[in-house]
């Protein structure tokens, strides 16, 4: 296939997880505020039981935002080893069967084929990969042809094909 161009590549983007693990963040320095306004203005207010809470809440946001990281950074750090190491498999041609809602489909879940090999994913799921929807202003449609690299189920790099 010729004049391609690439339209995603998982080495380029990067880590786009980030935000998931910033979530727990923010909430822990939501409550962390709280806290402090808890132990400063409202000293003799406040009692020992609800300030407790507060750091509970904080501790608790922390590990959860920790997890997240750990989690999501992972997955992404052992696709693209692979993917850098060339253990991919590749598919070209054009899109059949394209469908990002209907019968059969959860709201956000893109399906197409390609070849033999069927693609399906989610933007509401948080891994590493492809996961453009039209209302992302994804290139994919019916009669597209593309060059797409896969390991798994994740699409580690797609090339738009053809003028």
């Amino acid at each position: 296939m010729a004049n391609c161009s690439v339209a995603f590549d998982l080495t380029s983007r990067g880590y786009e997880g980030w935000w998931f693990p910033a979530i727990g963040l923010l909430a822990a320095g939501f409550a962390g505020t709280i806290y402090c306004l808890f132990r400063s203005l409202f000293k003799n207010i406040v009692p020992t039981a609800a300030k407790n809470s507060m750091r509970r809440a904080i501790f608790f946001s922390l590990i959860l935002a920790l997890l997240a990281l750990i989690l999501t950074y992972s997955e992404y750090s052992k696709l693209r080893k692979v993917y850098e190491r060339g253990a991919y498999q590749e598919v070209s041609g054009e899109i059949e069967h394209f469908a990002d809602s209907g019968p059969g489909l959860q709201p956000g879940t893109v399906r197409f084929s390609v070849g033999k090999i069927t693609f399906s994913y989610s933007r509401y799921r948080i891994t590493p990969g492809f996961r453009g929807t039209r209302d992302s202003v994804s290139p994919l449609h019916d009669g597209l042809m593309v060059r797409i690299r896969y390991i798994g189920t994740a699409i580690v790099r797609l090339e738009v094909c053809g003028s």
